[in-house]
């Protein structure tokens, strides 16, 4: 599904904008896009590093979490 997002420009600009041979549908849509992808990645960070944070002091050796399953069985 699509919306409609308008926004208000000066009337300067606006004529500006019709000078210059730009898709600013497309430029405003990637734009938009890109910002997007990048805030959904700040939070990412965000949460790996409330994680790292939460987790740090916790000692953990790989070797030895195989070994003892490998014991066990």
């Amino acid at each position: 599904m699509s919306g409609i997002l308008s926004i208000r420009i000066t009337p300067g600009k606006k004529e500006v904008m019709r000078e210059v041979n730009v898709d600013w549908a497309s430029f405003v849509r990637r734009t938009m896009e890109g910002k997007a992808r990048e805030e959904k990645r700040k939070n990412m960070m965000k949460l790996m590093d409330e994680s790292r944070r939460k987790t740090q002091g916790v000692k953990f050796d790989p070797a030895e979490v195989v070994r003892s399953l490998r014991d066990v069985r």
